[in-house]
């Protein structure tokens, strides 16, 4: 069953009228500049500051920091498919993006873009091109194949897979993602050039670059897992997540995971609203199969229950 015609979506937005939703709407975050701003000053201090002038065996606590400002990065860069985050006009607006928050986490944007409202539009289907982050616990796998997809979703071969051969078919499409993917070697060629010459070249690769290609698809898998995985029935589910979640995982309102997809045209600032008027309702005791206390434990719950041996 598609998302948009569960009972309990039709429900949810009878609950919040229409003025009030434009409302809603209209409530971006005025911190959001300083909030990304801040971001890149603790990416900037860790890289450039801290880790040059202490031990490599702080590394590891550093490499945590770089994790979570990694994903706020992803967290922010989620929200900009959606919003204009700097600016109203389109361009500028792409062009900030792009530069702030995609290419610094090796991100095609428009790519990103096409397949993500597309999962919208196809939430859960098998058209969806999204499920690859968790269509691997299907218990359909074999042993030998889970093992591969597992590591596949250790490393972002995955999503540069997908990204790269996201609807092909269209000649247009497929010339803007290898413009795309150039423009991100051009990006990466000018930083590496100029971290070299700055002797800063390890720092970066360490600290900041492998982070985000083994660790944070990682996340991903497991973030995508809780929200949408192991249950056809439910499709999309709100995460209330624990503090180390929320910085490691839910970071700008990323768990009001449900509203999102309901509304998904509101911003971000706006979900935990959405959020409490459903619960002035009663509707998350109505439905509590659509809400989870925590992302970690919901995946560990439902993945155990997989049964992966089967033929």
């Amino acid at each position: 069953m598609r998302f948009s015609d569960l009972p309990e979506v039709s429900e949810a937005k009878a609950l919040i009228s229409t003025k009030d939703l434009s409302k809603l709407s209209s409530q971006q975050s005025k911190s959001r500049y300083l909030r990304i701003t801040l971001l890149w000053l603790v990416k900037g201090t860790v890289l450039f500051f801290i880790a040059p002038r202490v031990s490599a065996f702080f590394w590891p606590i550093l490499c945590l920091v770089s994790i979570a400002i990694v994903e706020g990065f992803r967290n922010w860069s989620h929200e900009s498919l959606h919003q204009s985050i700097f600016c109203r006009k389109k361009f500028p607006n792409l062009i900030l993006t792009n530069l702030f928050l995609s290419l610094p986490i090796i991100t095609p944007f428009n790519t990103r873009q096409s397949i993500h409202l597309s999962h919208h539009r196809q939430l859960s289907q098998d058209s969806d091109e999204e499920r690859f982050a968790w269509k691997w616990a299907d218990g359909s796998k074999t042993r030998g194949k889970l093992i591969i997809e597992l590591i596949a979703s250790l490393t972002s071969l995955r999503f540069f897979q997908t990204a790269l051969a996201a609807r092909k078919s269209k000649r247009s499409v497929s010339g803007q993602q290898w413009k795309e993917l150039l423009i991100i070697v051009a990006y990466f060629f000018c930083i590496t050039m100029s971290l070299i010459f700055a002797d800063l070249f390890l720092e970066y690769t360490i600290l900041w670059i492998l982070p985000q290609i083994v660790i944070s698809p990682f996340i991903n898998r497991v973030r995508s897992f809780a929200e949408h995985g192991g249950d056809k029935v439910v499709i999309s589910r709100t995460t209330i997540p624990r503090w180390l979640e929320r910085l490691f995982m839910y970071q700008v309102h990323f768990g009001y995971h449900f509203e999102h997809h309901v509304w998904p045209g509101l911003p971000e600032n706006s979900l935990p609203t959405a959020h409490k008027i459903l619960e002035k309702d009663g509707f998350w005791d109505r439905h509590p199969h659509l809400v989870q206390q925590s992302g970690l434990y919901s995946v560990f719950r439902r993945f155990s229950s997989v049964k992966i041996l089967e033929h």
